[in-house]
């Protein structure tokens, strides 16, 4: 890896050095390499779920007092962030998010409940959202994946006229590369996630046979002409 880096403290910066060791930012080995380096991170051991991917990490707590979610979420934060102190590994709070998620075919303007307490990561606080996007997937506080469906169909919608001069009518590519072409490109963004979205999967079903509508199959060879000799 050719690369250096420098350390800044306030209005200070260090010389540059080398980087001798490590993998570039995007690499296919980072995910599998950070998660060998948290492998001793510690669980939450107030019941908290734990669940982390490459360097997403989410902490989850269901109970039905919410006065009672709180101080064992933020106990959890609080023994993360020590570790994470020790490795230093910096979190970022700008970047994180809490959401309180209520099953229900109501929908409540209120993001919490009045007067509720704000979890923090080294004394910033963390702000409340009604949806967030994790792992490509947006959440809403209801469940509904309504925002994450219209996601997926805008950018469903997107991909004809991308594509258009390779699965437009004037395109010379086979049925067969076409079908490829849809396998690999389009069909990973519609059904990631699809099956926590059910109640709206009928809105990508109709932007699905919207595109296979637009996508001209082959025509059939034309046979050569034969002339009979009488």
């Amino acid at each position: 890896m050719n690369g250096h880096f420098s350390f800044r403290h306030e209005n200070s910066t260090s010389a540059k050095r080398l980087i001798r060791a490590g993998v570039s930012h995007g690499s296919t080995l980072f995910p599998l390499l950070y998660s060998t380096y948290t492998n001793d991170i510690p669980r939450p051991q107030t019941g908290v779920q734990f669940a982390l991917f490459a360097d997403d990490t989410a902490l989850s707590l269901r109970s039905s007092n919410f006065r009672q979610i709180t101080p064992r979420l933020q106990k959890a934060i609080d023994e993360l962030i020590c570790w994470f102190q020790t490795w230093r590994i910096e979190l970022n709070s700008e970047k994180s998010a809490v959401i309180s998620f209520n099953y229900s075919k109501i929908k409540e303007k209120e993001v919490v409940p009045y007067k509720s307490p704000t979890f923090r990561i080294c004394n910033s606080p963390i702000s409340w959202h009604h949806k967030y996007k994790y792992l490509g997937i947006t959440l809403d506080k209801n469940l509904h994946c309504k925002g994450h469906i219209k996601r997926v169909r805008k950018n469903i919608q997107s991909y004809p006229l991308r594509l258009s001069g390779m699965i437009g009518k004037n395109s010379k590519m086979s049925l067969r590369n076409k079908c490829k072409l849809y396998k690999v490109c389009i069909r990973p963004v519609r059904v990631y996630a699809i099956r926590q979205s059910s109640p709206t999967l009928t809105q990508t079903h109709s932007t699905n046979s919207r595109f296979c509508k637009t996508t001209p199959a082959e025509k059939p060879p034309a046979h050569p002409r034969t002339s009979r000799m009488t």
